[in-house]
């Protein structure tokens, strides 16, 4: 990930985004507003965060993915 936070998140961060907010809403986002898109890059990477820590291996998976879209 690059450090400047301020960088646009990529099409494709934003569509892996909603679909991993979606997918595991009730084990690592039930606090989150899904319907709001990721606004930095700070915000994907406590997304990220999020999934390998409550997601187990499908989040791992799913935090993966994102993690190539960076």
């Amino acid at each position: 990930m690059a450090p400047d936070d301020s960088q646009d998140i990529p099409v494709e961060v934003q569509v892996r985004f909603q679909a991993a907010l979606t997918q595991f809403r009730g084990e690592c986002f039930w606090a989150w507003d899904i319907t709001q898109p990721a606004l930095d890059r700070a915000q994907v990477r406590e997304i990220i965060r999020n999934l390998r820590l409550h997601g187990g291996k499908p989040g791992w998976r799913a935090a993966a993915e994102l993690v190539r879209c960076l």
